[in-house]
């Protein structure tokens, strides 16, 4: 098995977790919890120092759509920044980034065809702060050449790696696409058919949530 390290936000978001898996029987002991945020630098070097993969598997998701998006863009979008710039000043042999189907599937497609990963929502159109959060931190974890080029550079351990030319960051990754379904969680509100993953964060089997990752 692998030894694991997580994040919390506080050290009461830390105690609770302990709690929590502690209460179900869990061995609590053989976790690492570490305090870092996704809106502050402090604590991800510590949290990834020594790490050979990092999981970067979640933002900001509410139950109720904020007034102002930047609540949810900053951090998603910064707080990927952070994440993967630790990875790379580490070493991390491999980085995976769960994304969402609010990526790729809000923005109509004048051709009817499925979705798939070459495929981008427009984040100037109306959506969700939610969705917009999602686009604009998965095109942010692309986008700086340093930043790949440092986990590329990093990133070539094992013989594994050393055939993976393109890295720790190497490509886009559909998860769960099914087309010919709708999201019914009231984050998409554009009509019309929509691809759909196995769950998605409202846990309903036909949710257009699904993830990607970039690994």
């Amino acid at each position: 098995g692998h030894r694991v390290r997580t994040t919390v936000r506080s050290a009461r978001r830390r105690d609770e977790l302990i709690d929590a898996l502690t209460r179900a029987g869990a061995d609590a002991t053989a976790l690492s919890v570490m305090i870092a945020d996704l809106t502050a630098d402090d604590g991800w070097d510590d949290a990834v120092s020594g790490a050979g993969y990092v999981l970067h598997m979640a933002s900001p998701f509410p139950a109720q759509q904020p007034d102002d998006p930047e609540e949810l863009i900053g951090p998603a979008r910064d707080g990927t920044l952070r994440v993967l710039r630790a990875a790379a000043r580490h070493g991390v042999r491999r980085v995976v980034l769960t994304s969402s189907f609010a990526a790729i599937g809000y923005s109509p497609k004048p051709s009817g065809a499925p979705y798939d990963e070459t495929d981008w929502t427009d984040p100037s159109q109306d959506n969700s702060p939610y969705v917009v959060s999602k686009t604009l931190a998965e095109r942010a974890a692309w986008g700086p050449r340093d930043l790949r080029a440092g986990l590329r550079r990093r990133g070539r351990g094992g013989e594994g790696d050393r055939r993976r030319a393109r890295g720790a960051l190497g490509r886009r990754t559909r998860v769960g696409h099914r087309p010919e379904s709708r999201c019914n969680h009231g984050l998409c509100n554009q009509p019309g058919p929509r691809p759909r993953a196995a769950t998605g964060p409202c846990g309903a089997a036909d949710c257009g949530e699904g993830g990607f990752g970039l690994g």
